[in-house]
């Protein structure tokens, strides 16, 4: 599956603003969005949870003593794909 161009640019400026490997970043990506398919809030591709400032009330699946519980979750929210990379990195 290919990446659109906009999410490897972000990566890269995280790279370069962090020092995280952008095959590291772009990988967390993948696996928490399903490619870019899911979010957690506005621009959230990596499940980076938040404090109620900012952020959006998502459902989400947490485990807890070894079983998957339905629960509500404040998300953070960014402004770009890019912030999210460096919130991420």
């Amino acid at each position: 599956m290919q990446l659109p161009q906009q999410v490897i640019d972000a990566a890269k400026t995280a790279k370069t603003a962090t020092g995280v490997p952008a095959s590291v970043s772009l990988a967390q990506y993948a696996l928490e969005s399903a490619w870019g398919r899911l979010t957690t809030g506005k621009n959230n591709y990596f499940g980076i949870k938040g404090n109620g400032t900012n952020c959006t009330l998502c459902w989400t699946h947490e485990d807890y003593h070894g079983k998957w519980v339905k629960i509500q979750a404040y998300f953070q929210d960014y402004d770009s794909i890019e912030s999210a990379f460096l919130a991420h990195a």
